[in-house]
């Protein structure tokens, strides 16, 4: 699943779905094939696996959840998707704290900004 989700293979995904291949594994260093749907903007493969029940919250290792890695990377739609099923807006790393919200800013990602705001953070 995190290859499908990686690389934005849909069909590949759906097959799997089918299949009952696990929405939320991850792999070694706790990458969700949410999270790396998010990532790389693959929005077809992020409404599959959304559909098929995937933690939407699953963070990594570190603590960076789909949203975190989302409001840096200015990744608007894959982050509507998100909020609109109800993702963590303050999910942040483990290691410094660090809030979407905050990294949004940072990268002056003014449309991000106003969606996190809106959404609670």
């Amino acid at each position: 699943m995190l290859v499908a989700a990686q690389r934005g293979h849909e069909a590949v995904m759906a097959v799997l779905l089918k299949a009952g291949g696990d929405v939320n594994h991850k792999g070694d260093d706790g990458c969700s094939p949410v999270f790396t749907a998010v990532q790389n903007r693959h929005r077809a493969v992020l409404a599959m696996l959304i559909n098929a029940g995937a933690d939407i919250n699953q963070a990594m290792d570190d603590g960076s959840s789909p949203v975190f890695i989302a409001a840096p990377k200015n990744h608007k739609t894959v982050l509507a998707m998100l909020l609109k099923v109800g993702a963590d807006v303050n999910s942040g790393r483990d290691n410094d704290a660090c809030t979407p919200l905050f990294f949004a800013s940072l990268h002056g990602h003014e449309a991000v900004v106003v969606a996190l705001l809106e959404a609670g953070a």
